[in-house]
């Protein structure tokens, strides 16, 4: 029984090598930051060297992997005409990953269960880094007393995974969690709302707010999806803001936030154009007004091309100091904490509307495909959250969504390319 129920965690005959590189790619995305890089480098270098290659420009397939990989070509554009060489090289460096892993799945035909293998390590990778953060919070709290200690940055204990980076992680779990268990033997069901609580639980906790509000809303669509009985609709979706609620009143930091959310007083909004930023903690949602106005500012100059792909960072600093924002000019390096600006920033008009499209084409391809529910889920989750976070700035944000936007996208187009006409094939 015990190897019956472990026989879909293990690689077999076939991809084996292939499905191994990216297991490891899901687990050094929590635990092994280095190790994220080379084991993608060494995925690369087997799919170059041994995995049979399809190219078909008439398939979606293609077409939809040309796209994907334009991401990444508009960049190395910007890196021409960028200022800060160094810096551009090492975004593109950063961004390697929004290339080579549509390249890689776009141009190999993979069985479903290689998709499944993968999914599944995700969801345990999750889980085994939220538990391992709460113990650590939780062991903190009990030697300290202060109850902050198990809320936010100090659950984030594994490098470059900030709340916002986590909360997405666990979100993106919650959606894989959900939409197979409706494709599978409903005996999973306690096994997987307990994991589903587990995860809401924790993110509640790092008390991100549009992630909480995502949270909410996938929620609500699976209750709705799975749950014919408006009493326990209504009874499941009271007791999730229940929770909610009483986190926020009873963990110092979580409230803190919400009080910030809705406080749009004076003196919580950073004047510009004054020295009045310093001297005073601010809140995200304040931080985040003054530096879309100073982003705007760059944009009235660079609107169609951008500042190149190194110098965002730069112009940024550079426009925070014009308009006497001291407080994230010369004591903080904030990014644009917005995806479409940051791409806008860097790429100009093309850039932008490249990441539009990379977003919006797959989307209004599946939305309406039941079986892609979690595809279409996870489309929209990048759609809001790119509205107040910069992941494609950081290693693990542009290895989470090449991946699994390519697991998902050309996961639900494979059937399809099976019948793809192999003599317009090249191994």
């Amino acid at each position: 029984m015990g190897n019956q129920l472990l026989r879909p965690l293990f690689p077999r005959a076939g991809n084996i090598i292939f499905e191994w590189l990216c297991i490891a790619i899901v687990y050094s995305l929590f635990f092994w930051t280095a190790g994220n890089s080379v084991v993608l480098i060494l995925l690369a270098a087997y799919w170059l060297l041994f995995q049979k290659k399809f190219f078909d420009l008439n398939t979606d397939r293609t077409r939809l992997m040309l796209l994907f990989c334009s991401l990444y070509l508009v960049s190395l554009v910007g890196l021409i005409y960028t200022s800060n060489l160094s810096d551009g090289l090492f975004r593109l460096q950063q961004k390697s990953a929004l290339l080579f892993l549509p390249l890689i799945f776009g141009t190999v035909l993979l069985p479903q269960k290689t998709y499944k293998i993968i999914r599944i390590h995700f969801v345990i990778a999750t889980c085994l880094a939220c538990l391992i953060s709460l113990i650590y919070g939780l062991v903190k709290f009990y030697e300290t007393g202060v109850a902050e200690m198990i809320s936010r940055e100090a659950l984030t204990i594994f490098p470059d995974l900030n709340p916002p980076m986590t909360g997405i992680l666990c979100l993106l779990a919650v959606i894989i969690l959900l939409h197979d268990y409706n494709n599978n033997d409903r005996k999973w069901t306690i096994p997987v709302v307990s994991v589903v609580v587990f995860l809401s639980g924790y993110t509640i906790l790092l008390g991100v707010r549009l992630v909480i509000f995502c949270l909410f809303l996938i929620l609500l669509i699976f209750i709705f999806r799975y749950i014919s009985s408006l009493f326990f609709r209504v009874l499941l979706g009271g007791i999730f803001i229940f929770v909610t609620v009483l986190s926020f009143i009873f963990i110092p930091g979580l409230n803190r936030k919400w009080r910030e959310a809705f406080d749009f007083s004076a003196q919580n909004t950073i004047e510009l154009d004054k020295d009045a930023s310093l001297g005073r903690p601010w809140g995200g949602k304040s931080i985040r007004f003054a530096i879309w106005e100073c982003s705007g500012d760059i944009l009235k100059k660079h609107w169609l091309t951008g500042v190149g792909t190194g110098d965002v960072q730069d112009s940024l600093q550079a426009a925070y100091a014009n308009r006497k924002f001291y407080f994230a000019a010369f004591h903080n390096k904030y990014n644009a904490h917005n995806q479409y600006l940051e791409m806008w920033l860097a790429n100009g008009l093309a850039g932008i509307l490249i990441f539009i499209l990379c977003l919006a084409v797959p989307l209004v391809m599946h939305i309406r495909q039941a079986s892609a529910m979690d595809y279409s889920l996870f489309l929209c989750l990048i759609l809001v959250m790119s509205i107040t976070e910069s992941f494609l700035n950081v290693n693990k944000g542009t290895i989470m969504y090449s991946l699994f936007n390519s697991i998902f996208g050309f996961a639900y187009l494979a059937p399809a390319t099976w019948s793809v006409n192999t003599n317009k094939t090249s191994a």
